[in-house]
């Protein structure tokens, strides 16, 4: 699924003010400098993208809207990566480890019926550790978020398990 990208094209232009207008990539339509984004300043030319402003914001526009994976645009992706200092390779190879389901419960992540996709990590050091569902991750945080909040949890449902046995056992 992943998009092979594609270097922008830029348009050199010399400093001296010789060009007063460039085409445009996509529309064709011949235009003042002021609307190019710059790409580059060198010495003795500047590099002006060639896609006029225009066509670039509707080219990102549709872009940052589209589903990359079921329920999650490009913009929450882009999100996610940012807020979590992590690359969107390393994000996408966690996803497919994990077999696009919950680290915990096992669960698929689906736009729908609730299972939706939270990037678990370490309040410490902010590392992150895999992905879950929601449910797993507010279950996770109310524990303490730490090994002694779930052994504690692990030992008050084996306590109720074996005492459930016993009274079973005398009947």
């Amino acid at each position: 699924m992943t998009q092979k990208r594609t270097r922008r094209k830029r348009n050199d232009t010399p400093r001296d003010g010789s060009v007063e207008n460039l085409p445009c990539s996509v529309c064709e339509q011949t235009l003042p400098l002021d609307s190019f984004y710059v790409a580059k300043k060198g010495e003795g030319s500047i590099a002006y993208l060639s896609q006029c402003k225009k066509c670039f914001r509707e080219y990102n526009a549709k872009r940052l809207k589209r589903e990359v994976i079921p329920g999650y645009t490009e913009s929450k992706i882009v999100s996610i990566c940012s807020n979590y200092k992590i690359t969107r390779e390393y994000f996408f190879d966690l996803l497919e480890k994990q077999q696009h389901s919950c680290a915990i419960c096992e669960r698929s992540f689906t736009p729908t019926g609730g299972t939706k996709l939270v990037v678990d990590h370490c309040h410490e050091t902010l590392d992150v550790r895999g992905l879950l569902c929601h449910d797993c991750n507010v279950g996770l945080g109310r524990l303490g978020d730490n090994e002694e909040g779930l052994l504690r949890a692990l030992s008050y449902l084996r306590r109720f398990h074996e005492a459930s046995h016993e009274l079973g056992s005398t009947d």
